[in-house]
């Protein structure tokens, strides 16, 4: 009896590791929306999760969340009951998901799903990201004196 009572949980444990998603090493890491002053950066976790943060010197702004593979795509999604918070060109917004896609290591395109049509114009789509995490240039009254650098500090 207790050889089946072992080998039944051996064959539980082995199907949830197995049903765990693998997080590609295309979409492993940090990534930034180049092309802005602020410091806006997208980290993808291996385990399930996610988050953005923008640092703006005089502004911060941020969303998290989790995902999960479709295909060769990286949906992000909304915890459970929470809005998924996504930047826009010049706001962040709630949308329904973001869908990854990867066209080498080094960057990413997201595509935007907005909750209307109308939203389609807050974002470019799709958002390219590059590979690296950035910081802002503070030292001003008021928002970054430069574009962002690359750093390894969390911001």
């Amino acid at each position: 009896m207790i050889r089946f009572t072992l080998l039944i949980f051996i064959a539980l444990y082995s199907l949830l590791v197995l049903a765990q998603e693998e997080l590609s090493a295309s979409f492993n890491g940090v990534f930034h929306l180049p092309k802005t002053w602020d410091a806006i950066n997208l980290q993808i976790n291996k385990t399930g999760t996610f988050r953005w943060r923008l640092n703006g010197c005089d502004y911060n702004n941020g969303g998290n969340g989790t995902w999960k593979t479709v295909e060769d795509m990286l949906i992000l999604e909304p915890r459970e009951s929470y809005k998924l918070n996504w930047i826009g060109k010049n706001l962040s917004f709630d949308v329904k998901e973001v869908r990854l896609s990867t066209r080498n290591n080094d960057e990413i395109h997201a595509e935007i799903i907005t909750f209307k049509e109308s939203e389609k114009t807050l974002v470019d789509d799709p958002q390219i990201w590059k590979r690296g995490r950035v910081c802002a240039q503070c030292g001003g009254f008021i928002g970054p004196t430069a574009p962002p650098k690359f750093c390894t500090e969390d911001n």
